[in-house]
């Protein structure tokens, strides 16, 4: 009752000297009272437009939120897109270093003639007797040849084994 009192009082006191004077007791009750409901309806409009600016706030912080989300949706995806990409390049990369390297092995490589040994004197041997005793023995083999040269090799003198060296 003290609250209200003191409302009337400020009121009361907002409303001009001159009307003040002139009004009777039961008119200044009537307009206080006037005052009084139409400072509630006021306090109960702005509470209300408070609520409603809360709700708004709500809505919007929310609708934030969804955006935030859509974005990192979108920026993970883009991340996803831009790592199949790389796969993608490094596949090809890797083809066509294959490629690449068919090609190179398809090219015939010139290889510089490096100066050849001289061959050893059992070689030269095997060259010039070789002939003649596969046609004593044409029904032996390589390795069979090759031994029976080597038998006559080792019965040579070392005089005849030198006529066989190339210098």
């Amino acid at each position: 009752m003290s609250t209200v009192t003191v409302v009337k009082k400020r009121v009361y006191k907002k409303i001009p000297l001159v009307i003040r004077n002139n009004l009777t007791t039961d008119q200044k009750k009537s307009i206080i009272k006037f005052i009084a409901k139409h400072k509630k309806s006021v306090n109960k409009t702005l509470k209300e437009a408070a609520k409603a600016a809360e709700k708004e706030a709500a809505k919007a912080a929310k609708a934030a939120k969804a955006a935030e989300k859509e974005a990192a949706k979108a920026a993970k995806a883009a991340e996803k897109e831009a790592a199949k990409a790389a796969k993608a390049a490094e596949k090809e990369a890797a083809k066509a270093a294959k490629a690449a390297e068919k090609e190179a092995k398809k090219t015939t490589v010139v290889k510089v003639n490096k100066e050849k040994r001289k061959p050893s004197p059992f070689a030269m041997y095997m060259k010039s007797v070789r002939s003649s005793v596969k046609n004593d023995n044409p029904d032996a083999s390589f390795g069979e040849i090759t031994k029976i040269v080597s038998e006559k090799w080792k019965m040579l003198s070392d005089d005849e084994k030198n006529q066989y060296k190339v210098e």
